[in-house]
């Protein structure tokens, strides 16, 4: 969540002075939070809806593209049998 957060932060303080209002109304004064989007981490443009999304996700990144986001596959709850869709991250780890 903190890593969310700061990439979130990041990405605001980077962002082109049209897409910093979608940035800037993502925080809830109020409340003191912040709506994170899956886009944050698809990669795909966000329009400021404060909706999760299961948009499509096939990337990879990182130094040596050991990194991927892929998604959304359906996953079946192993007690409850409910099925949901899931967004899959991970590294894969060098080998020596």
């Amino acid at each position: 969540m903190i890593i969310a957060l700061f990439l979130a932060v990041a990405a605001a303080g980077h962002a082109a002075p049209a897409e910093q209002s979608v940035w800037d109304d993502s925080f809830d004064a109020v409340k003191q939070e912040r709506f994170i989007p899956v886009e944050l981490w698809t990669g795909e443009p966000w329009d400021g809806a404060k909706e999760l999304n299961a948009s499509r996700a096939d990337t990879r990144f990182g130094d040596r593209s050991n990194k991927q986001i892929k998604g959304p596959t359906q996953w079946k709850h192993p007690v409850t049998g409910e099925t949901l869709l899931s967004t899959r991250g991970g590294i894969k780890k060098s080998r020596g």
